[in-house]
Protein backbone atom coordinates (compact mmCIF):
# COMPACT_ATOMS: atom_id res chain seq x y z
CA UNK A 1 0.00 0.00 0.00
CA UNK A 2 2.84 2.45 0.88
CA UNK A 3 4.58 1.70 -2.40
CA UNK A 4 1.40 2.54 -4.32
CA UNK A 5 0.94 5.85 -2.48
CA UNK A 6 4.57 6.87 -2.99
CA UNK A 7 4.29 5.99 -6.68
CA UNK A 8 1.20 8.18 -7.03
CA UNK A 9 2.85 11.08 -5.19
CA UNK A 10 5.93 10.91 -7.41
CA UNK A 11 3.78 10.75 -10.55
CA UNK A 12 1.72 13.74 -9.35
CA UNK A 13 4.85 15.83 -8.74
CA UNK A 14 6.25 14.82 -12.11
CA UNK A 15 2.96 15.73 -13.80
CA UNK A 16 2.94 19.19 -12.21
CA UNK A 17 6.51 19.78 -13.38
CA UNK A 18 5.73 18.65 -16.95
CA UNK A 19 2.56 20.74 -17.22
CA UNK A 20 4.38 23.81 -15.86
CA UNK A 21 7.30 23.29 -18.25
CA UNK A 22 4.98 22.90 -21.26
CA UNK A 23 3.04 26.04 -20.28
CA UNK A 24 6.24 28.04 -19.89
CA UNK A 25 7.61 26.83 -23.22
CA UNK A 26 4.36 27.84 -24.91
CA UNK A 27 4.29 31.28 -23.26
CA UNK A 28 7.94 32.10 -23.89
CA UNK A 29 8.05 30.83 -27.48
CA UNK A 30 4.60 31.40 -28.97
CA UNK A 31 3.71 34.86 -27.66
CA UNK A 32 5.61 37.63 -29.48
CA UNK A 33 7.79 39.64 -27.10
CA UNK A 34 6.67 42.95 -28.55
CA UNK A 35 3.16 42.43 -27.13
CA UNK A 36 4.60 43.12 -23.67
CA UNK A 37 4.73 46.83 -24.54
CA UNK A 38 1.37 47.11 -26.30
CA UNK A 39 -0.34 48.58 -23.24
CA UNK A 40 2.76 49.68 -21.28
CA UNK A 41 2.20 53.34 -20.42
CA UNK A 42 5.87 53.99 -19.57
CA UNK A 43 7.03 52.63 -22.91
CA UNK A 44 4.45 54.78 -24.72
CA UNK A 45 5.59 57.91 -22.82
CA UNK A 46 9.14 57.45 -24.09
CA UNK A 47 7.83 58.31 -27.56
CA UNK A 48 10.59 59.14 -30.02
CA UNK A 49 13.47 58.71 -27.58
CA UNK A 50 14.93 55.68 -29.33
CA UNK A 51 17.80 55.09 -26.89
CA UNK A 52 15.52 55.25 -23.85
CA UNK A 53 13.00 52.94 -25.52
CA UNK A 54 15.70 50.35 -26.30
CA UNK A 55 17.09 50.56 -22.76
CA UNK A 56 13.61 50.18 -21.24
CA UNK A 57 12.74 47.31 -23.59
CA UNK A 58 15.84 45.24 -22.86
CA UNK A 59 15.63 45.89 -19.12
CA UNK A 60 12.03 44.63 -19.20
CA UNK A 61 13.08 41.56 -21.20
CA UNK A 62 15.81 40.87 -18.66
CA UNK A 63 13.38 41.14 -15.72
CA UNK A 64 11.07 38.66 -17.45
CA UNK A 65 13.95 36.28 -18.13
CA UNK A 66 14.05 36.56 -21.93
CA UNK A 67 17.58 37.95 -22.24
CA UNK A 68 20.79 38.78 -20.42
CA UNK A 69 21.30 42.53 -20.99
CA UNK A 70 24.55 44.44 -20.43
CA UNK A 71 25.26 48.10 -21.09
CA UNK A 72 28.61 49.74 -21.77
CA UNK A 73 28.90 50.91 -18.17
CA UNK A 74 28.65 47.29 -16.97
CA UNK A 75 31.16 46.13 -19.57
CA UNK A 76 33.65 48.81 -18.56
CA UNK A 77 33.16 48.07 -14.88
CA UNK A 78 33.82 44.36 -15.43
CA UNK A 79 36.80 44.54 -17.79
CA UNK A 80 38.32 48.03 -17.51
CA UNK A 81 37.65 49.07 -13.93
CA UNK A 82 41.04 50.82 -13.71
CA UNK A 83 40.29 52.85 -16.89
CA UNK A 84 36.53 53.19 -16.38
CA UNK A 85 36.27 56.83 -17.47
CA UNK A 86 38.36 56.25 -20.59
CA UNK A 87 36.27 53.17 -21.42
CA UNK A 88 33.02 55.15 -21.23
CA UNK A 89 34.12 57.47 -24.07
CA UNK A 90 32.23 56.77 -27.30
CA UNK A 91 34.23 54.38 -29.54
CA UNK A 92 37.20 54.34 -27.17
CA UNK A 93 40.02 51.85 -27.63
CA UNK A 94 39.13 50.25 -24.29
CA UNK A 95 35.54 49.45 -25.27
CA UNK A 96 36.61 48.30 -28.72
CA UNK A 97 38.96 45.81 -27.01
CA UNK A 98 36.14 44.55 -24.74
CA UNK A 99 33.43 44.04 -27.38
CA UNK A 100 34.98 40.93 -29.01
CA UNK A 101 34.85 39.21 -25.62
CA UNK A 102 31.07 39.63 -25.50
CA UNK A 103 30.64 38.64 -29.13
CA UNK A 104 32.60 35.44 -28.51
CA UNK A 105 30.28 34.64 -25.57
CA UNK A 106 27.25 34.75 -27.89
CA UNK A 107 26.04 38.28 -27.18
CA UNK A 108 24.59 40.49 -29.88
CA UNK A 109 26.34 43.86 -29.60
CA UNK A 110 24.51 46.99 -30.76
CA UNK A 111 25.01 50.71 -30.40
CA UNK A 112 22.64 53.38 -29.12
CA UNK A 113 22.14 56.51 -31.24
CA UNK A 114 24.24 58.36 -28.63
CA UNK A 115 27.16 56.07 -29.45
CA UNK A 116 27.39 53.87 -26.36
CA UNK A 117 27.21 50.10 -26.74
CA UNK A 118 24.96 47.46 -25.25
CA UNK A 119 24.86 43.70 -25.57
CA UNK A 120 22.15 41.11 -25.12
CA UNK A 121 21.92 37.36 -25.32
CA UNK A 122 18.71 35.32 -25.48
CA UNK A 123 18.20 32.99 -22.56
CA UNK A 124 17.49 29.40 -23.67
CA UNK A 125 13.98 28.24 -22.77
CA UNK A 126 15.25 25.20 -20.87
CA UNK A 127 17.35 27.51 -18.71
CA UNK A 128 14.22 29.57 -17.93
CA UNK A 129 12.29 26.42 -17.00
CA UNK A 130 15.20 25.16 -14.89
CA UNK A 131 15.50 28.47 -13.03
CA UNK A 132 11.77 28.51 -12.37
CA UNK A 133 11.79 24.92 -11.13
CA UNK A 134 14.76 25.55 -8.84
CA UNK A 135 12.99 28.35 -6.99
Amino acid sequence: MKRYIWGRVIRAILSVFIVTAVAMVMIYTLIPRELIFKTDATYQKLGGKEDDRARYKYNAYEKLGYVDFIEQSDMCEAYASDNYDACMVVDSTEINNILPTYKSEGYTVEQYKAGLYYAYKDTPIMSIVGTFSAT
